[in-house]
C-alpha cells in the first residue's frame, strides 16, 4: 500500500519543504513548524475552522524543545525534494493500493493517478475533500478489503 504519497512531491510541497529547511537552519523553529503544519491542518475535517490558532499553538509547543542541530531535518527535506521514482514504478510487482485525499497539500490528484498508473496491478482510491494523511473509517475498510 502507498498511503498519501506519490512518486514525487508536488512543486508546491517542494517549495514548502525547502522553506521549512531554511527556517530550521536559521533556528526559527516555531515558524518552521507553522509552515509545515499549516497545510495539513487546513484540510483536517472540522479542525480546518480553527486551524490558524491550532497551528500557532502546536508550533509554539513544538518549538519549546527544538532539535539541537537542524541537520537531520534539512537533509530529509533536501532528499524528499529530489526524490522521483516515476521511472521505477513498473518494478513494483506486488498488487498495490494507492490511497490518498484529493486535497492533499503535498501531492496532487494527478501525481496519485500517475503513481497508480505506473504500477502494474495498482488500484487508486482518492477520497474527496480529504487532505494529508488520508484517514477515517472508509480508509480502514478500503485497506482491509484490498
Amino acid at each position: 500500500m502507498i498511503h498519501s504519497s506519490a512518486y514525487t512531491l508536488s512543486d508546491q510541497a517542494k517549495r514548502l519543504q525547502l522553506q521549512v529547511g531554511h527556517l530550521a537552519q536559521q533556528g526559527q523553529w516555531r515558524q518552521a513548524w507553522a509552515v509545515l503544519l499549516g497545510p495539513v491542518l487546513a484540510h483536517a475535517g472540522r479542525v480546518r475552522y480553527v486551524a490558524r490558532p491550532i497551528v500557532w499553538l502546536l508550533s509554539m509547543l513544538m518549538s519549546l524543545r527544538p532539535p539541537k542541530d537542524p541537520t537531520d531535518l534539512v537533509v530529509t527535506v533536501e532528499a524528499e525534494d529530489k526524490f522521483n521514482f516515476r521511472g521505477r514504478l513498473a518494478q513494483i510487482a506486488a498488487p498495490t493500493l494507492v490511497v490518498a485525499g484529493d486535497e492533499d497539500p503535498f501531492y496532487t490528484p494527478a501525481l496519485f493517478r500517475e503513481t497508480a498508473d505506473g504500477i502494474p496491478n495498482a488500484r487508486l482510491i482518492l477520497y474527496p475533500g480529504m487532505g494529508h494523511p488520508a484517514s477515517g473509517k472508509q480508509f480502514g475498510r478500503d485497506v482491509l478489503a484490498f
